[in-house]
C-alpha cells in the first residue's frame, strides 16, 4: 500500500522527542493509521518507529530498510506487548490527538 504522511506533530514527551503522524493511503484517500517515531530515553540514539491501525489498541514495531530502487520502505512487524511501551504509545497517541483537537481517525 501507498501512503502519504498528514498532521505531523512533533512533540516534546516524557523528557526527549517524538512525532506522530497520520497515515493516508493514497488509493482511497483514506486515513489508515498513525506512524510514531520516538526515542526510547534522554540518551537514545537511534529512534524507535511503531504503528497502529485500530485506534491505539494495538501498536506494531515498523522496521525501515531501503529498496531495490532505492527508496525508504517500511514494514509492520511484531505486535508490541512489553507492558511500559504500551503504556508509552496509549500516551503519544493521546497526546498526539489532544494536540489535533480530538480524534483523529477511528476505522
Amino acid at each position: 500500500m501507498n501512503v502519504h504522511k498528514r498532521d505531523e506533530i512533533r512533540l516534546r514527551f516524557r523528557n526527549t522527542w517524538a512525532r506522530v503522524t497520520s497515515l493516508v493511503d493514497d488509493s482511497t484517500g483514506r486515513t489508515d493509521g498513525a506512524m510514531f517515531v520516538s526515542l526510547d530515553g534522554p540518551h537514545a540514539c537511534s529512534p524507535d518507529q511503531h504503528y497502529t491501525d485500530d485506534c491505539g489498541d494495538t501498536f506494531f514495531k515498523i522496521i525501515s530498510y531501503i529498496g531495490d530502487d532505492g527508496i525508504i520502505l517500511k514494514e509492520k512487524h511484531e505486535v508490541v506487548t512489553h507492558p511500559e511501551k504500551v503504556e508509552m504509545l496509549k500516551d503519544l497517541w493521546i497526546t498526539y490527538q489532544m494536540e489535533l483537537g480530538g480524534p483523529v481517525f477511528c476505522p
